[in-house]
């Protein structure tokens, strides 16, 4: 992400790069009490830091969009968080019942916890109130499928909500990242409008 950061800085944006606790050992929700608690420390020390606390943003990508999403769909019911962008997102996490990593990050099977595996899920987690979100995510991903961005897209469509998604012809996870086009300029003025 800190490239993203850099082009994000460039063009006039505060940036909090955020880390998080992670499997194996901590799990949901810890990593995302750690976004929540970033989140705070920006809000307290906005004067300090040059941040308006009314004008903010996520961004991450894979696990960190799935975490960035579930943070602002959380926080935008408080309009705290104003706009989301996201690539390569796990935002279905029961597309993934018999998944270790996703089992090890919850704490269980989806069978044994299916309402936690909803709880974690964005997808699930959008209404009328969610903040606009810019969405990319490779054509070929093969670690978090695209079903994950078109359930995602079509959430927000149900609920009135705005949504721009980029599909990466011909890339899949890492690569939608690491060549990422034109889209990072597109999620750029995506903030800029929006915010």
């Amino acid at each position: 992400m800190t490239p993203i950061a850099r082009k994000l800085a460039r063009n006039g944006f505060a940036v909090v790069n955020v880390s998080y606790r992670g499997t194996p050992d901590y799990t949901y929700p810890a990593p995302l009490d750690d976004l929540r608690e970033a989140l705070r420390w920006m809000k307290v020390n906005s004067g300090e830091l040059g941040i308006d606390p009314d004008r903010i943003a996520t961004f991450g990508f894979s696990a960190g969009a799935h975490l960035a999403t579930l943070l602002a769909l959380e926080d935008g019911k408080c309009h705290r968080v104003q706009v989301i962008v996201a690539g390569g997102g796990p935002f279905d996490l029961s597309l993934y019942p018999d998944d270790p990593s996703v089992s090890a990050f919850l704490g269980g099977s989806y069978r044994a916890l299916p309402e936690r595996y909803h709880q974690a899920s964005p997808v699930r987690q959008v209404d009328s109130r969610s903040p606009p979100l810019f969405l990319f995510h490779g054509c070929q991903d093969e670690v978090v499928p695209p079903e994950h961005a078109r359930r995602m897209v079509q959430a927000y469509r149900d609920k009135g909500r705005l949504v721009e998604v980029r599909w990466l012809n011909h890339r899949g996870h890492a690569t939608s990242l690491i060549f990422p086009g034109s889209t990072i300029d597109d999620a750029v003025k995506f903030l800029k409008r929006e915010l």
